[in-house]
């Protein structure tokens, strides 16, 4: 069972369990509540994730985006011989890397533990890397090949993430963007 609420479960109707988080309320069957007091877990102690959780995962999976982009990079110069603009794709890769230091110190900073998390800021936080993503993943492409790129289906991992994590209108706008 993944994490579920901030406070200790209070019954409801229809057997029902209702907890308080910050996102709202959260209904939980009574069987998955006795299912975690099975496994020795108070479901009191059970949390949603917050949203600085996502915050370091973008950060992380860039990283590998970084390593990733790398050594795609050099397989095509050194193995494949294709005639891309190497300088300008190294160029970018370096870019990406620099800018997510930078994401990585803002998210350490404004999230030191999830508890002092704010919500508005972080979902700005959210849409400014999408966005900067979106831009490099752009030029990316227009350097090694362009819509012939197979890559080209990486801004539909953008429109997805930004459709989880952002208000509807936020996600329409990204996937406006992204397209």
């Amino acid at each position: 069972i993944y994490a579920m609420a901030e406070a200790v479960p209070k019954q409801g109707q229809g057997g029902q369990t209702s907890k308080r988080r910050r996102g709202g309320l959260l209904r939980i069957s009574t069987s998955e509540v006795a299912a975690v007091q099975q496994a020795g877990v108070d479901p009191g102690e059970l949390r949603a994730p917050g949203f600085c959780v996502f915050l370091r995962l973008f950060v992380r999976l860039r990283w590998l985006a970084v390593a990733a982009t790398l050594g795609a990079i050099a397989f095509f110069q050194f193995f494949v011989g294709s005639d891309f603009n190497y300088p300008m794709l190294y160029s970018i890769a370096g870019l990406i890397f620099a800018y997510n230091i930078v994401f990585y110190v803002l998210t350490k900073r404004q999230c030191p533990n999830d508890e002092t998390e704010d919500r508005r800021v972080s979902r700005i936080n959210a849409l400014v890397q999408l966005n900067i993503d979106l831009v490099a993943l752009f030029w990316l492409l227009h350097f090694s090949s362009g819509l012939e790129n197979p890559c080209v289906l990486f801004f539909l991992f953008h429109v997805v993430i930004a459709g989880i994590l952002l208000k509807p209108i936020w996600a329409l706008l990204e996937a406006a963007v992204a397209s």
